[in-house]
């Protein structure tokens, strides 16, 4: 699996997604089904390929992006390649993302056996890990309902560096959020905002930072 170069301000899709057998838009969402009570759901920017369905197994790979994998009443084994990795699982609810290279996997109930190259590690109820090229990162705790956050609509912010809230932002807003001062990316913010809305999460960063946003053709802003 190649990694995802992705174009200047996500003006097209990367060359791998053209391959995608399922892709969401900027802002947008799509549900789907897999195997045997499989439910897929896709956040923002995301491109999904099926690698291979036959009874009681399916594969599939997160190309670029955000999905949850709800197969908790199912009997179907679910396989998700993404990056250099690949999580398993059968009767578990789990979601990967796939953004810049590095692959975060978080099981929200039952267990995902997450492997990269000859390294394995199993996940329970409300954990996650990271992993890249590098290898396997450690496990972490995690509070589901904050993870799951985007699946109801919502943006949740704990002491996040700036710079990452404004990628975030950006994976959802049309146009592009630039931060003009690089100092300022390591400031934190909390807060739960409306996916819906960004905006008000520009306005929100105005106040906390000083900050001035500027507004551009093309639903560019400036901040500054």
């Amino acid at each position: 699996m190649a990694a995802v170069v992705a174009p200047p301000f996500r003006l097209w899709p990367a060359w791998d997604e053209w391959s995608a057998d399922y892709r969401t838009d900027t802002g947008d969402r799509r549900q789907f089904g897999l195997g045997e009570r499989v439910q897929v759901d896709m956040n923002t920017q995301t491109s999904i390929a099926l690698r291979s369905e036959q009874p009681g197994a399916v594969r599939v790979e997160l190309i670029a992006g955000e999905a949850a994998f709800d197969g908790l009443a199912s009997p179907t084994a679910v396989t998700v390649m993404a990056g250099q990795g690949r999580a398993e699982a059968r009767g578990a609810r789990f979601e990967l993302r796939n953004l810049g290279g590095t692959v975060c996997v978080t099981c929200i109930a039952g267990s995902v056996r997450v492997a990269l190259g000859g390294g394995a590690t199993l996940l329970g109820p409300s954990e996650r890990l990271f992993y890249d090229g590098q290898g396997l990162g450690q496990v972490q705790r995690i509070d589901p309902a904050e993870t799951s956050a985007w699946r109801q609509g919502s943006l949740v912010f704990r002491q996040t560096p700036l710079a990452e809230v404004v990628a975030e932002i950006n994976r959802y807003r049309r146009g592009r959020v630039v931060l003009l001062d690089g100092a300022r990316g390591a400031s934190a913010l909390s807060g739960r905002f409306e996916i819906r809305d960004t905006d008000k999460v520009l306005v929100q960063i105005e106040k906390a930072f000083g900050l001035t946003a500027t507004h551009l053709p093309g639903n560019v802003v400036l901040l500054g």
